[in-house]
């Protein structure tokens, strides 16, 4: 299976959901070959809880996953965590749904988890951990504790910092971390 862990639904985390972009989005993606898609908007948009209301009511779920117009969609967050990353998690709607409401304090800046209290509020949830863009510069995985590294199921490669960073400098970085 082919999946792109990190898309969001939104053009950004300021300016809501676009059901057209969204569907714009899950056509491009069969169209470059993916199977799936997690979705993975940030956990402070405005909107985070209709997008996912929205699919449950308009599409099919089946085995954790809504079938969007011939595409798996996983559902899944992005956190801002204190420490400056951005961190994602990825499950089935009823553990997402929780571990949306157990995030709900930690909306505002100053009320960030840390990403050892991002670990602990999934404890008892069935998910999946990843890093994102974790050497984008002021969010690079190096401000976690170390001791936290090896609890990430996977960390994400992004298209926008191959773009800027350069792939000659990112890959080299995210193998040796690997």
């Amino acid at each position: 299976m082919n999946i792109d862990f990190h898309v969001h639904g939104s053009l950004s985390s300021k300016l809501g959901f676009d059901r057209d972009f969204f569907q714009q989005m899950t056509t491009q993606a069969q169209e470059a070959g993916l199977n799936a898609l997690a979705l993975t908007d940030h956990f402070d948009a405005p909107d985070y809880a209709e997008i996912h209301q929205m699919l449950s009511d308009n599409y099919e779920y089946i085995d954790e996953y809504y079938f969007v117009n011939g595409m798996r969609l996983f559902p899944g967050i992005e956190v801002e965590v204190s420490e400056g990353m951005h961190l994602l998690v990825i499950a089935n709607r009823e553990d997402m749904a929780e571990y949306y409401h157990r995030l709900k304090g930690h909306f505002d800046p100053i009320h960030y988890c840390s990403t050892a209290e991002y670990f602990q509020l999934q404890v008892g949830l069935n998910t999946i951990s990843i890093a994102a863009h974790p050497f984008r510069p002021n969010r690079e995985i190096t401000q976690v504790d170390p001791a936290l590294y090896t609890r990430f199921d996977a960390i994400g490669l992004n298209a926008r910092d191959l773009y800027f960073l350069g792939e000659r400098m990112l890959m080299p970085r995210t193998q040796e971390f690997s």
